[in-house]
């Protein structure tokens, strides 16, 4: 997985222009950028720069910018290090820094690629796609639990932040800590819309609330408890025993007494009711002192307003809509205002 780049040059700059000469010529170049003219962008920059006696900061992010998508990985981390050295004072720093670690991760130097976010974190910690990329390539390298940490801290900056629930979503998930995870990969979908990781999220959603049960007779289920254990050793946000809930609502699906209560349910009903119940589970481990911790702190008291609100039923239409189901795509064409009111109530 590559890191994920996501950032904006343009707007926040034009306010350091110059003149209104070199303004017009960066303007043009971002034209042509957009265009994929990256040659005739370059060109553009290059001017503004020279008719600023070589001191124009809009011009040289740009030029970096474009660097890194002619993917010209090796020539776009140099000229960002220039910038960091030329421009020492810059309030648009922060995006150096993380088209740097950008670049240095395609080169797949990814200390280099951590060194450089975290740089731009001691200087620029309101940069949330700082926290970002970096919680991407520790999760590239397998690094998880520093992953998770990071991710948690961009998003005490950008709470509704897409991208940063889903890449903690996969560092969760890569550790088996599967509560957590599903509700960060369901938080994307409350965030996001049509998109190939809302799709994956959806699919990952439901594949959690499947849990770790099997037929092994007639009656007679059994559930693979080795897949429950997250980490006995945690001393924070510690779901063991509420991914175990997982695997016996997974079981109960298997028995006659579920066939016969979800038979006028469709598939997003059954998974509205079950996440009540995993909810239910998770609030009395809280309630009682047995979940703390920023994961918890991040994602339980959100999850328990959704239920208090009636909006979980909403949520496995959501899921369901963007697994291509026709019966959930038709629920929320007939049903835009309970949606909208739920997405209200998310970004509120």
């Amino acid at each position: 997985m590559k890191a994920i780049l996501l950032f904006l040059f343009s707007a926040p700059f034009f306010l350091l222009a110059q003149s209104p000469e070199a303004e017009a010529l960066v303007k043009e170049g971002i034209e042509r950028h957009d265009e994929g003219d990256f040659a005739g962008a370059m060109e553009k920059y290059q001017a503004a720069l020279e008719m600023e006696a070589d001191n124009y900061f809009v011009a040289e992010a740009e030029i970096a910018h474009t660097l890194f998508y002619q993917h010209k990985f090796e020539t776009c981390a140099a000229r960002c290090e220039h910038i960091l050295q030329k421009y020492p004072k810059e309030d648009g720093l922060g995006t150096i820094f993380v088209t740097l670690g950008n670049a240095l991760d395609n080169l797949e130097r990814p200390k280099e690629a951590i060194d450089a976010y975290e740089r731009g974190i001691a200087r620029f910690p309101d940069v949330h796609l700082l926290y970002f990329n970096l919680g991407v390539t520790y999760t590239r390298n397998d690094e998880n639990e520093k992953a998770v940490a990071r991710l948690l801290d961009g998003l005490k900056v950008a709470p509704n932040h897409p991208g940063s629930h889903y890449i903690l979503g996969i560092a969760l998930l890569s550790e088996n800590r599967r509560t957590p995870a599903l509700f960060a990969f369901s938080k994307l979908l409350l965030l996001e819309y049509g998109t190939q990781r809302t799709q994956n999220a959806a699919g990952m959603v439901t594949e959690i609330m499947q849990g770790n049960a099997e037929k092994t007779g007639r009656n007679e289920i059994q559930i693979d408890a080795s897949a429950s254990i997250e980490s006995l050793e945690k001393e924070y946000d510690n779901f063991t025993m509420v991914d175990f809930s997982i695997d016996l609502i997974g079981a109960s699906r298997l028995t006659k007494d579920f066939k016969k209560k979800t038979k006028k349910m469709d598939a997003a009903q059954v998974l509205a009711m079950e996440l009540g119940d995993l909810i239910d589970v998770v609030s009395e481990e809280y309630e009682n002192g047995g979940l703390k911790g920023p994961l918890t702190k991040e994602y339980v008291p959100f999850f328990q307003e959704l239920k208090e609100k009636g909006y979980l039923e909403t949520l496995g239409y959501v899921v369901y809509t963007e697994l291509g189901e026709k019966f959930a795509v038709e629920w929320v064409k007939a049903n835009l205002e309970e949606v909208e009111s739920l997405l209200k109530w998310v970004f509120e």
